[in-house]
C-alpha cells in the first residue's frame, strides 16, 4: 500500500508540472511531452486492464454457492475452492490422486488421459478452479472421477435425508455421464445413481436416501462418482461442483 501512494503522489505531482509549464513551453518540447504522455497513457492502460481482468474473475479461497434454504450441510470439494499445488498429469495411471479428495480411475491400458486443476476465467463462474479431463484414445471399459467426501456428511446422517448435487460441466462433444452416491455401512455399500445430460452446463441432482436400506449406526464412509461413458476424443471441463445436504420433507 505505501508503494502504490507513493506513486499515486508522484505522478500527481509530476503531471501537475508539466501542465503548468505547457503555456512556456516550446513546441519540440510540447511534442516531446505529448509523445511521453501517450506512452504513460498506454502503460497506465495495460494496468487497467490487467487489474480489471483481474477483478473480473472468481477471488482466490472463495466457497460461495447458493445453498438451499433448508441444507444442513454443504461442501465444495477443495479441487473447486482452493489451488490444490499439482496442476495436472499428463499421462494419468488407473488410479491418479489430485489434491486429497479427488481420485481418477480407469482401466485403459494405454492411457491418453489427461486430468487437470485450472483457473476459472468467466466473471459469471462462483468457484475460482475447474477440473478438467482430457481423453485421447481409449479402449477400456471405464472412466470414472471419485470425489471422497468429508466425515461431516455422515454426521446426523439418516435415511430422511437427501443429497444435492450442482454442478457445472462443458463437454466438446455429446456422451453418456452418470453420478453414484456411495455410502458403505459396516460391510455393505449403497448406492444411488442419476444419469446427467450432456447437453445441459448447469446440472442439478438429487439422491434420496429414503430409498436405501440404511445401518445408520454403522456409517462409514461416503463418496460420490462421476462416470464418463464412452470417453474418447472428448474434453470435459468441470467448472463447478458442490454437494448440499437437506431434510426431507415430513408429509
Amino acid at each position: 500500500m505505501k508503494l502504490l501512494e507513493a506513486f499515486r503522489k508522484n505522478s500527481k505531482t509530476r503531471f501537475a508540472s508539466v501542465r503548468d509549464r505547457i503555456a512556456k513551453m516550446s513546441f519540440d518540447d510540447l511534442a516531446s511531452v505529448v509523445s511521453d504522455a501517450k506512452q504513460k497513457r498506454s502503460e497506465l492502460d495495460d494496468v487497467i486492464f490487467a487489474a480489471e481482468d483481474r477483478i473480473a474473475l472468481p477471488r482466490l479461497e472463495t466457497n460461495n454457492f447458493q445453498a438451499p434454504r433448508d441444507a444442513d450441510w454443504t461442501w465444495r470439494p477443495e479441487g473447486w475452492r482452493a489451488d490444490i499445488g499439482s496442476k495436472g498429469v499428463a499421462a494419468a495411471s488407473r488410479k491418479t490422486v489430485l489434491g486429497r479428495e479427488i481420485q481418477l480411475f480407469h482401466d485403459c491400458p494405454s492411457s491418453s488421459i489427461t486430468l487437470r486443476q485450472q483457473r476459472n476465467q468467466r466473471s459469471t463462474d462462483l468457484s475460482p478452479y475447474g477440473i478438467s479431463v482430457e481423453v485421447f484414445q481409449f479402449d477400456g471399459s471405464f472412466l470414472s472421477l471419485a470425489l471422497q467426501l468429508p466425515d461431516e456428511a455422515l454426521n446426523g446422517l439418516s435415511i430422511r435425508h437427501i443429497f444435492q448435487m450442482d454442478m457445472v460441466m462443458d463437454a466438446e462433444n455429446h456422451m453418456g455421464v452418470f453420478a453414484r452416491l456411495n455410502i458403505k455401512h459396516g460391510p455393505n455399500v449403497e448406492q444411488l445413481l442419476n444419469r446427467i445430460a450432456t447437453d445441459q452446463t448447469n446440472v442439478s441432482l438429487e439422491f434420496d436416501l429414503g430409498y436405501l436400506k440404511l445401518n445408520e449406526k454403522r456409517l462409514e464412509r461416503i463418496w460420490l462418482d462421476i462416470i464418463f461413458e464412452d470417453p474418447a476424443m472428448n474434453y470435459i471441463n468441470i467448472r463447478d461442483l458442490a454437494v448440499f445436504r437437506r431434510p426431507r420433507g415430513e408429509f
